[in-house]
């Protein structure tokens, strides 16, 4: 047996699932993984009892720590404890039906979803997934600009009065620049049914967030587009990651700058993301500036005060 360690939010702990499946089914073996959370949402089996955790060693993959996939793969061993993202359909190529079968959603978060929008599975609508609050400050700040889903919809060119619906943690300002939009809904659910909006989209426009990943990769549409940030969490720090890997003597090449590394699958359409000027400065810098404009001002108060004081 093998064991994956149960980490961060809903789209990551899918993806450790995923891997878990891929790797078992490598080792002939079987894999143990804390999995409440998902079984609330998805008719997963039962996978028994918690092993001794202490007696596995820890094998620990970061995203810096891989480039390929398959190489990672390829050292896999039983009787061991995997710690990691593996935010990449690579890292479950031989079990992708498998894994399908599993995020099967449980009854009654089917029922809620369809009784809740019966009118709106009458006809295709396009679906965009907006990922703002906590993405502010992460990595230095990785909030996508709304110009980017303006980008997304002009090259869907949906007709008009498609259905645009917009499900996320933070619609105000969505609501603000989207909500003229013929056809408009903003929509904020619990998981189950919000990630059900993305899968039964007919399009879908994706933030850079596992969440949104999984709603866009679990739909099934045949003629279902889904469009994604170009470079993924690396839009706003690709020179630096690049650069890194350019240090390690890897050759330049399109998943330089993408991160983590093979996060969109080869059949998604990547879009381009402007990056707006105060997104260009680290937040680090960004203090750095606010705080030496603030010495400064008090320095040139004091200044003056000095000066009146002598006259």
């Amino acid at each position: 047996m093998i064991v994956v360690d149960c980490r961060s939010r809903l789209g990551n702990q899918m993806f450790q699932y995923a891997f878990g499946l891929e790797a078992a089914q490598r080792l002939g073996t079987d894999f143990w993984m804390e999995a409440d959370g998902l079984q609330e949402l998805f008719r997963l089996p039962d996978r028994g009892a918690a092993p001794d955790l202490d007696a596995y060693p820890v094998a620990r993959l970061d995203n810096e720590d891989y480039d390929e996939p398959e190489d990672f793969l390829q050292r896999l061993a039983d009787f061991t404890r995997y710690r990691g993202f593996f935010q990449s359909e690579r890292f479950f190529p031989s079990v992708t039906e498998e894994v399908r079968g599993s995020f099967r959603f449980r009854a009654e978060h089917e029922d809620a979803f369809r009784s809740r929008y019966a009118e709106l599975l009458e006809r295709p609508y396009v679906c965009c997934h907006v990922r703002r609050t906590d993405y502010f400050t992460f990595a230095g700040g990785v909030v996508l600009p709304l110009s980017y889903y303006a980008d997304c919809l002009a090259r869907l060119r949906p007709a008009r009065g498609t259905p645009i619906v917009f499900v996320g943690d933070d619609l105000s300002q969505v609501r603000a620049r989207f909500g003229s939009l013929p056809g408009a809904r903003f929509e904020r659910n619990e998981e189950a049914v919000d990630l059900q909006l993305l899968v039964h989209a007919e399009h879908v426009v994706v933030s850079n967030s596992t969440f949104a990943w999984w709603g866009a990769w679990l739909n099934a549409r045949p003629r279902r587009q889904v469009l994604a940030p170009r470079y993924w969490l690396g839009f706003n720090h690709s020179t630096g990651w690049h650069n890194k890997t350019r240090q390690r003597g890897d050759r330049r090449t399109r998943r330089d700058w993408e991160y983590p590394r093979y996060v969109i699958p080869e059949s998604w359409t990547r879009v381009g993301v402007e990056r707006p000027l105060h997104a260009r400065v680290s937040v680090t810098s960004l203090r750095s500036s606010a705080a030496l404009l603030a010495n400064n001002t008090l320095a040139a108060v004091g200044d003056l005060r000095v000066r009146a004081q002598q006259r």
